[in-house]
């Protein structure tokens, strides 16, 4: 997920998501693994950003937490994650910034 290349980076968050970490019978961490996506929201490639998306839907309630971490502060994933958080809380449109 670190990788400097974009399509390393997002084959990563592809195959989290396609393991679905919290899952059961995953035996995955689903904090870890949501903390470790969050940085790939301001990914400056649009797929790597979409993978990770993905990956932090799927995780649903368990991805919330890093989720509202990365919503509430300053960073460039800010508006990201808050529309991830909308997504997975059934809002169709989340807060504004």
């Amino acid at each position: 997920l670190e990788d400097r290349v974009p399509l390393v980076r997002g084959a990563a968050a592809f195959a989290l998501w396609r393991l679905g970490p919290g899952k059961p019978g995953s035996g995955g961490d689903p904090s870890a693994a949501a903390g470790a996506l969050i940085p790939l929201l301001g990914s400056r490639d649009e797929e790597t950003r979409q993978l990770a998306v993905h990956a932090l839907g799927r995780m649903g309630a368990a991805a919330v937490p890093a989720l509202e971490k990365a919503a509430s502060g300053r960073s460039r994933h800010r508006s990201e994650a808050r529309r991830v958080l909308g997504e997975i809380q059934g809002e169709s449109d989340p807060p504004a910034d």
